[in-house]
């Protein structure tokens, strides 16, 4: 046992996939267990991106073929220390801004930050190492960086998706 565990919240039909809490085998392992487990002892999924793949086309058959074209990637709330001190980088105060927070294009260096940041790496990677199942080429285009309502918040990411399937691409 890792202790490992991944909650992701999956509405093709919208076009959206959340991120909202994760633990990956090779780290959760290693706090379990008390050292850092070597790859044999890990299980064959080990990537967020694999089991978010999982996920995405889970349904999907030849009576529903082209269910739901990936628009969105919602990850947080956001506690990974790493990807804090991006946020606090860019936002230059302690917390991001209430919704609707900031949009920034992904040619901007602080989207790109956000996407390298481990948070961001799990979409980039979804999206890069599953083009074949997910139908088509998809990338991040824009990033909004956001606190929720909440007086107590911490802070979310919603990557924008972009791409075309693999019907549109031919």
């Amino acid at each position: 046992m890792t202790s490992a565990f991944y909650i992701i919240a999956v509405n093709r039909a919208a076009g959206i996939i959340a991120f909202i809490d994760r633990r990956s085998p090779k780290h959760a392992a290693g706090d379990y267990w008390g050292r850092k487990p070597s790859r044999d002892e890990l299980p064959a999924l080990i990537h967020t991106s694999d089991v978010a793949c999982g996920l995405w086309n889970r349904g999907q058959g030849p009576e529903n073929p082209a269910l739901g074209k990936i628009e969105y990637s919602l990850v947080g709330p956001i506690v990974n220390f790493e990807t804090e001190k991006i946020i606090l980088e860019i936002c230059g105060q302690d917390h991001a801004p209430r919704c609707p927070g900031i949009d920034f294009a992904i040619t901007d260096q602080r989207a790109q930050a956000l996407l390298g940041s481990p948070n961001g790496q799990a979409v980039g990677l979804f999206l890069a190492q599953h083009k074949r199942q997910m139908g088509g080429e998809y990338f991040v285009n824009k990033v909004t960086l956001f606190n929720s309502d909440l007086v107590v918040s911490r802070p979310y990411n919603l990557f924008t998706v972009q791409g075309s399937t693999t019907e549109e691409q031919t």
